[in-house]
């Protein structure tokens, strides 16, 4: 159902799969996703991608996101400074929070 000014859509915000555009009722478009999500009822393909594609980052995610850079910095910053209790810990919890920063970097 997807005509040549529709743009792509992104990965379901829920479980991460690819959701497909579909008819809906006799003249509709909906996006749906394996996982039950789905945003519809709207005539144009360009209108529904856009739709989908919205993403308001909601006060609580920013503090998590705010919150991940510190545990980067103050990890990295133990690491350097050689502290040899946590070190390997704080090694860990810096890989991990890196790497949920950089995925959501990418998803932008």
């Amino acid at each position: 159902m997807k005509d040549n000014h529709t743009p792509e859509l992104k990965p379901c915000p829920f479980c991460g799969h690819t959701p497909i555009i579909d008819s809906y009722g006799t003249d509709g478009l909906i996006v749906r996703c394996q996982c039950g999500a789905s945003v519809g009822h709207r005539r144009s393909g360009s209108t529904l991608t856009k739709a989908w594609n919205t993403r308001p980052e909601s006060d609580l995610l920013g503090q998590c996101l705010d919150a991940l850079t510190e545990i980067v910095e103050v990890g990295e910053a133990s690491i350097r400074a050689g502290f040899d209790m946590c070190t390997r810990d704080a090694i860990q919890m810096t890989k991990i929070a890196k790497a949920i920063l950089a995925k959501r970097k990418e998803g932008k």
